[in-house]
Formats: C-alpha cells, structure tokens, sequence
C-alpha cells in the first residue's frame, strides 16, 4: 500500500466517500487516520457537523454525477457539487487542525 501526506480534511473526505460507497475499506482507512491523530480527536471529528456535512455534499456529488452520466443535469451543477465538498473540506480543516488547505480551486 502507498501512503502519502494529504492534508487532514483530503483523509477524512476520502472516508467520506468510503462511508457513501459504504466500501469495506471503512475500518481500514479509520484505523490508518485515528492512529496518527489520536482516538479521542479522531472521534470528535467523526461526529461534528462538519464531517457530516462533508458526507452529505459527497452524496449529492455523486448523485449529481449520476444524474449528469444520464444526460439529467449539466456541467454547472456538478461544479456547484465539487464547490461545495471544497468548502466542506476548507471548514473541516480550519476547525480541527486550524490550517489552510493545500488544495486551491479557482
């Protein structure tokens, strides 16, 4: 497996995505996080609103993506989604790990 250093709000949006695939990865990348922040950190993360938020935005991500593949919605849309989980993220990681985002959307 590789690892790689992403900021903390990219890990907990991939497990996000875990969550909405309801992938059985879960535990893995759960473990993997709570042992580089702490169990208790990891725990407070898991149950604010901003992680939840992040899964709802996720959800409709991919809904939308869904949509778009039928020919249901348009381009726009999607980018009104990917905003969205960017805000997720930035709200995520200025909250709990106080820093900016490496990420940059324009």
């Amino acid at each position: 497996m590789i690892t790689i250093p992403v900021d903390e709000a990219y890990a907990f949006d991939f497990l996000s995505i875990l969550i909405v695939k309801k992938s059985a990865q879960i535990k893995e990348v759960e473990d993997h996080i709570s042992r580089q922040i702490g169990i208790s950190e990891y725990q407070k993360i898991f149950e604010s609103i901003e992680f939840k938020n992040m899964i709802d935005i996720n959800q409709k991500t991919f809904d939308m993506v869904d949509r778009a593949k039928r020919n249901d919605t348009d381009a726009k849309s999607v980018d009104d989604c990917n905003m969205k989980r960017y805000y997720a993220k930035l709200s995520l990681q200025n909250k709990f790990f106080h820093s900016d985002l490496k990420e940059i959307k324009k």
